[in-house]
Order: structure tokens, then sequence, then C-alpha cells
């Protein structure tokens, strides 16, 4: 799966990074560029290793925004309360409107809006609106993105006069059991079916997935 895009005016600033490249980088090299006042968009758990990750590395300030309310954060409480222990801030009810750059084409900055909570929406959580909402500016010199993934399945298949079928958030359909696709031999598992999921699920479809069961 690729990283979804913030989706705001100013996101191809130099400093903008997404949060599974960052994370991956640290992982491997044991080091990532860094800034000094970094915003981290997002509320699940790659959001909150990004955030964890930057002020380890020597940030000054990390900033977590999320459009919900912390209760509603679908990362993992345990890791927000130590993020929170260890110093990251966050900004409940806060969502990102624009990245400013500075005259070199830099991050200088990220202008929020506050939002309210509105009806509960299909995943069982009151949806954020905007509604009268205040608009403030946040100093910045980095912002790490963590909203979400999606996945470019042409980049994994080439069918000439199949197509394989996709759900509506547009991941492989896969038969929950067996794996198997719409496309007879072709089996999937993991994020690719399934969308971004904890490892141990992930590794337990693709484990379904490899032995056709």
């Amino acid at each position: 799966p690729e990283s979804f895009g913030l989706g705001v005016m100013g996101e191809d600033a130099d400093g903008v990074v997404m949060a599974l490249p960052f994370l991956r980088e640290y992982n491997i090299r044991g080091s990532v560029p860094v800034g000094k006042k970094v915003v981290v968009v997002g509320g699940g758990n790659a959001a909150i290793d990004a955030a964890r990750s930057a002020l380890r590395l020597g940030a000054e300030v990390v900033t977590v925004l999320y459009r919900r309310s912390q209760e509603e954060m679908p990362a993992y409480a345990e890791e927000v309360r130590e993020a929170l222990y260890e110093g990251v801030k966050l900004m409940q009810l806060t969502h990102p409107v624009e990245i400013l750059k500075s005259p070199e084409g830099k991050v200088a900055g990220v202008r929020c809006m506050t939002m309210k909570l509105g009806d509960y929406d299909r995943s069982g959580r009151r949806s954020p609106t905007a509604d009268g909402a205040d608009q403030f500016t946040l100093e910045a010199d980095q912002v790490i993105g963590a909203i979400g993934q999606t996945l470019q399945a042409g980049k994994l298949f080439d069918l000439k006069d199949e197509e394989i079928k996709m759900t509506q958030n547009k991941f492989i359909y896969a038969d929950p059991v067996s794996g198997q696709t719409s496309v007879p031999g072709i089996f999937a598992g993991g994020d690719a079916a399934s969308g971004p999921w904890s490892v141990v699920p992930a590794i337990g479809a693709g484990e379904r997935a490899a032995v056709g069961i």
C-alpha cells in the first residue's frame, strides 16, 4: 500500500514526508532527517510511531493533529498515553487546511482549523465538522502525513484479458477463508486485501493465501 496524500495546498513543500517511508528509513538506517518543530497529521499507530520517533531523533516540539477526540483515535490507547508522557503534544479536533512555505519552498508552518463533532457515521464515531471553524497557524519545519494508505493494484498485476475484482476501498477482493481472488490461481492476503492493519493479522492472512486455505 502507498500513503494517502494530505490533500491540502502546499503539501509539495520541502519538508513534507509520509509516515511509512519516514519510519521505514528510521528502522533500516537507525536515523532519518527530522525537523525542530514537527507536525504529524493523523491519529493511527503510524502517526504515533512517527511522532515518538521524531522526538527521540532530536525534534524540539512534536505536535500530532487529529480531527476527532483522543478517545476516538484508532491508535492503541497505551501508545498514545506513552507518547504524551514522552512529551508529544496532541491537538484534538484540529484539521490542517494548508502547508505554509518559506520563500525557498520549505515548510514554514501549518494553517489549521478547529473542528466540532457532529452525528455518528458508519464507523460508529461522530463525524468531525468545520461549521464556524476558527483558523490558526502552527510553526513547523517538517510535516509528517499519516492519514492512511491505498493500494496501487496496477503495479502488482498485468492482466490483459481479466480484471481482478476490487473492494469499495480499492483493495483486492479475496475470499476471507481461502484468500482466492476473482481470478482463478491468484490469491491475495495481508494489507493488499484487508487494507492497512497490524502485523499479526497481516501475517496470518498472508500465510492463508500462500497455502490456499
